[in-house]
């Protein structure tokens, strides 16, 4: 039988002298509920099962010798959560804290979020960036944008591109739009091509850098069958459940989620189910790399999301953090609320119109099977 409760986990951190004023973060890359205490001090909650938990420590933390305090709770079951991200039966219910764990520190302007819509027919990607702001007054500067592509012996560079800004306090999201030119490469399980977009900000004393990565294509229905790029694909797909069971918890590293995903095409796999569950970033780079179609999912087992209001709340809210996670992969084509849905179509049919219009670069349904 598993352990279903309270993990507790502490230690002794340092704040360097040189972090004062600056904009700083616990970032916790997979866990189950946690709770945040600085000396004692409650710091807040975190209740995402699939993305990157972030504590803010700005101003809340002095540069000095603190004891901070983690508590996981593998048993709360947020929103009517339950599928294949929790179950002993696949990944297992573990307990703790995967992945990277880090202090992490930004001027106090910085690059909070890129993300990168693609459009394959007029050779360009729109650009969201989302700017931070602690100073406490309107900043003026200049984000730069560029990308290059190179896989095996193809390779694109895209000129850079500047673009002024202005920033009120708090944060502000700036759009752009980039053209990559006539010869920019499409992405599909043929020719993975995956571009790094590289932006950074420079704003008189503040300079943040932050590079993700993209790909060129377009993934839709066309009378009844899947569409890249323009071009008829099949679906040849297997499910997965996160299950690695020498480790006991799905691998957060690259290398695995290669040779796995590497033993799936020379099947001829070229897509991912997973079922009630979202794999880690590892799995969509890797996939990324070696063109494979994805598809996570929400984490509901043939769950009536009508039966409380909070379970709604909760799955856009957790629906909108994956999108945000994972949304620049290219490998990340489909998305579903879960598996075997019951009833709540009104309320399922709601979430998916707010999805489409935070992101309408991937399909989504209301469930599989």
């Amino acid at each position: 039988f598993g352990y279903v409760g309270h993990a507790w986990y502490q230690r002794d951190i340092a704040i360097p002298r040189e972090w004062k004023n600056q904009h700083i973060t616990l970032n916790l890359e997979r866990s189950k509920l946690t709770s945040v205490w600085i000396d004692d001090k409650l710091l807040g909650h975190n209740d995402s099962l699939g993305c990157e938990q972030t504590y803010d420590l700005s101003g809340r933390v002095e540069p000095g010798k603190h004891t901070l305090t983690i508590r996981v709770d593998n048993k709360t079951r947020p929103g009517e959560s339950g599928g294949h991200q929790i179950t002993d039966q696949t990944q297992t219910n573990w307990n703790g804290i995967i992945g990277r764990m880090t202090l992490r520190a930004d001027d106090p302007v910085w690059i909070k979020h890129v993300l990168a819509y693609p459009d394959t027919k007029k050779k360009l990607v729109r650009v969201n960036v989302t700017v931070g702001n602690i100073t406490g007054s309107t900043v003026k500067g200049t984000i730069t944008m560029n990308a290059h592509c190179e896989t095996g012996d193809q390779a694109h560079s895209v000129p850079p591109a500047p673009h002024s800004f202005s920033t009120e306090a708090n944060c502000q999201t700036l759009e752009y739009t980039y053209p990559l030119g006539a010869k920019a490469l499409e992405w599909d399980e043929f020719t993975p091509n995956l571009y790094s977009l590289k932006v950074k900000l420079e704003a008189g004393k503040h300079d943040s850098t932050k590079t993700v990565k993209f790909g060129l294509r377009r993934f839709v229905t066309e009378g009844g069958q899947f569409v890249i790029n323009g071009k008829k694909t099949f679906l040849r797909g297997k499910h997965d459940a996160l299950v690695w069971p020498l480790l006991g918890h799905p691998s957060m590293d690259v290398d695995d989620w290669v040779r796995v995903l590497k033993i799936a095409k020379s099947y001829g796999i070229n897509h991912y189910r997973f079922h009630s569950c979202t794999p880690p970033e590892a799995a969509f780079e890797a996939a990324d790399r070696l063109g494979i179609y994805m598809q996570p999912e929400l984490y509901h087992f043939g769950t009536n999301l009508g039966k409380k209001p909070s379970a709604t709340e909760y799955n856009l809210k957790e629906g909108l953090r994956i999108l945000e996670t994972y949304g620049n992969h290219p490998s990340f084509v489909m998305f579903t609320l879960g598996n075997e849905m019951r009833g709540s179509r009104g309320i399922r049919a709601d979430l998916l119109r707010k999805f489409r219009a935070f992101d309408n670069s991937r399909l989504y349904a209301q469930a599989s099977n």
